[in-house]
């Protein structure tokens, strides 16, 4: 099982496997006889075994994962009782600790964040009242065994949002460095977070500067700091004993003193202030995704031995999610397009999920219209982009770079499939969800498209269609709308503009909407309300002219397709399909005389959206204008 690659992950920061000798190798809690004798104890190799079970089936629980965890608990419980007073051993502190790291991970129907807690807490009163009283351990392996704690509640304050429980003293790594000449310029705000930062709390500001001295630090170390500021290498040298990295410590385990773990300290208790769930502003969204980056890319600047999966990977995915927010409630306009770039750049090019790299990717492709096109074509603009947040050239450019490279891939290729240079025009006639996406996506391609309606689920979502088509004025872009190429409602609107029924109740094109009034139900589909759809609507809206339009649709008409449009004028009314036929054929029966109507939107359309195709089709290729009735 040591072999699979993700075994490593279930841990976190409790052991990771060693590649020479393929054992699993505790941090700090080695015990005379080696990890084969820590192992043979049956508290650990259920909690192992727990951990490893809960990666496999996906963070979620199962029968395996309930097996091990109920054992887990059942041994301890023994242990614990039975203690008479006496220090536990050092499989059941390990125990312990590889349940709180299952209880934060577990993606549970009901997550309860409380039960960590009530380990942590467990967990810090043995360490208090037995150990430090005890003889049996050494002051080394009491601070060892505390470490280990603090960071399983740090990580579980950055999985659950929730506050961390236990308090230490987290010292100003950076105090020495501020006062360095050399660096004190560094203590600023990156440029590309200005715009945002106004109403972030002051001390996310100082964190983001703390990371951007750290990043550039990084960099020199390396000899990859191309900056003007040039210093003797003693000089360095003592501002990197005075800072060290995770790497620098591998034989600490993974520690608390150092820059890193202080910057992430920091994070995650400003996370635990953002709120959760409801339906977050813009402002919010962008704000809570920043921190989860600066924690991954404070997470990427250094590893070493002891580096895992879970934390960054949960940082990638709540930047994503976050991201995806916006494109379900507004036009990815509104978010700016600078910092969304940085975001899906630093989410797609440091997670090492495949899935995440891909959600990352088609959030990319999403966007992508609104970047200037020498984004897809040149690197080193892309990079100047970068350079303006948080960027490390030694940790993030390679991957960053290759992340970049296979977005211009699918941007080539993308979800419509290969956009070939010899295509002319696109039809986008697809799942409304993605409309806007596939549609956004040709104009970017530089062709013309035909997107049938609607653009988007949401106004917001069909603006950035819009947007995106007043960026290239040399394309034919047009939303289709068969009902302006049918036969009847053609004739209706020429009679309708030639006065010929007076002023119209109806809304014109240069009319502006006062105010608008919709309702709905489910009378036959009740299951249509979990998707925020009715069978049955009315809508009113009163522009400002004084006009008024009246809209009803429903999908209870039994006879079959009815679509019928009424409009009054101060001189006289005209209406379109009010008396539906399939055709000219009367039948004469028993009952009476009946007619049979269209069955469907298609046989009620076909002709117009044959007519819309041609027309659209001709004005590309004779540069006609496109149809604006």
């Amino acid at each position: 099982m040591f072999h699979v690659a993700l075994a490593k992950s279930a841990g976190e920061p409790l052991f990771r496997i060693d590649q020479q000798t393929n054992l699993v190798l505790f941090q700090g809690l080695q015990m005379e006889g080696g990890p084969a004798l820590l192992l043979a104890d049956k508290k650990l190799f259920h909690g192992l075994s727990l951990l490893l079970a809960l990666v496999a089936n996906g963070y979620h629980p199962n029968y395996e994962t309930m097996h091990h965890r109920g054992q887990v608990l059942e041994l301890l419980n023994q242990d614990l009782s039975h203690s008479d007073g006496h220090v536990p051993s050092l499989q059941t502190i390990t125990a312990i600790l590889m349940l709180i790291s299952y209880e934060y991970r577990v993606q549970d129907t009901w997550p309860v964040p409380a039960t960590a807690a009530t380990h942590i807490h467990g967990l810090q009163s043995i360490i208090n009242q037995r150990i430090t009283v005890s003889t049996g351990y050494s002051h080394g392996r009491i601070r060892q065994i505390q470490r280990a704690l603090v960071w399983q509640d740090i990580i579980c304050s950055l999985a659950t949002g929730t506050p961390r429980l236990l308090q230490f003293d987290n010292h100003d790594v950076f105090a020495r460095l501020r006062e360095n000449q050399m660096y004190r310029s560094y203590f600023a705000l990156p440029q590309g977070f200005l715009l945002h930062a106004k109403g972030w709390p002051a001390l996310s500001s100082a964190v983001f500067e703390d990371l951007n001295v750290t990043c550039h630090l990084v960099d020199r170390m390396h000899g990859q700091d191309r900056t003007s500021i040039h210093s003797v290498d003693d000089e360095l040298g003592i501002v990197v004993a005075s800072l060290p990295l995770m790497e620098d410590l591998d034989y600490e385990g993974y520690p608390l003193c150092n820059s890193q773990a202080n910057l992430e300290v920091r994070l995650v208790d400003l996370l635990s202030e953002t709120t959760r769930g409801g339906s977050p502003k813009q402002e919010e969204l962008t704000y809570r995704a920043c921190l989860f980056a600066a924690y991954l890319c404070t997470y990427r600047l250094s590893t070493g031995l002891w580096e895992g999966y879970f934390a960054p990977e949960k940082c990638a995915t709540e930047i994503l999610d976050c991201m995806a927010e916006f494109t379900r409630h507004m036009s990815p306009w509104k978010l700016a397009p600078d910092i969304s770039f940085w975001l899906l750049h630093v989410a797609g090019g440091l997670t090492k999920s495949h899935l995440n790299k891909t959600r990352a990717a088609a959030l990319m492709q999403r966007y992508r219209c609104f970047y200037p096109s020498g984004y897809y074509q040149d690197w080193e603009l892309v990079e100047m982009k970068l350079n303006k947040f948080i960027w490390c050239e030694h940790t993030m450019k390679e991957t960053l770079y290759t992340f970049w490279q296979q977005c211009r891939h699918d941007w080539r290729w993308g979800s419509l499939g290969p956009i070939k240079a010899w295509m002319l025009a696109v039809c986008v006639a697809s799942a409304t969800v993605v409309h806007a996406e596939e549609t956004n996506a040709a104009i970017a391609a530089g062709k013309h498209v035909l997107c049938e309606k609607p653009l988007g689920t949401t106004v917001e979502i069909s603006q950035s269609a819009v947007d995106a088509a007043a960026t290239r004025s040399d394309l034919k872009d047009v939303c289709g709308f068969c009902r302006r190429f049918d036969d009847s409602y053609r004739d209706a609107y020429e009679k309708t503009e030639s006065g010929l029924i007076g002023r119209p109740s109806f809304v014109s094109q240069e009319s502006k909407a006062r105010s608008v009034h919709a309702v709905g139900i489910t009378a036959v589909e009740p299951d249509l309300r979990q998707y925020n759809d009715r069978d049955n609507a009315v809508g009113i809206v009163a522009f400002c002219d004084g006009r008024i339009a009246y809209l009803y649709a429903s999908r209870m008409m039994a006879a079959g397709q009815q679509d019928t449009t009424g409009i009054v004028g101060t001189k006289g009314k005209s209406s379109v399909n009010l008396v539906p036929v399939e055709n000219h054929v009367r039948i004469y029966e028993q009952g009476g005389i009946r007619h049979e109507l269209p069955q469907n939107y298609w046989a009620r359309f076909q002709a117009a959206f044959t007519r819309e195709a041609i027309e659209f089709t001709d004005s590309v290729l004779d540069d006609t204008p496109t149809c604006t009735c």
